[in-house]
């Protein structure tokens, strides 16, 4: 189990998501970690366009580092 926690409020204000999606999330990561993710799976729309990711990708690909908060703003 992870030693470091976000609280909900933190998670809601990084990824924009409800409380209860991160409960959500939570109690399935909480079950056998990689079966709780891999059943509660579902594809759905993409929030990027095809090229959007590449370039996504291809921006992710030239740092030496990776980083949420600058990954965040750069979606923006």
């Amino acid at each position: 189990m992870c030693r470091w926690r976000y609280t909900h409020r933190k998670i809601q204000e990084m990824l924009n998501v409800t409380s209860s999606f991160i409960s959500k999330w939570e109690s399935r990561y909480i079950e056998p970690v990689a079966e709780g993710l891999k059943l509660g799976y579902s594809e759905r729309e993409s929030y990027l366009s095809s090229q959007e990711r590449k370039e996504v990708i291809q921006w992710l690909k030239q740092k030496g580092e990776w980083n949420l908060a600058e990954l965040i703003e750069y979606l923006q």
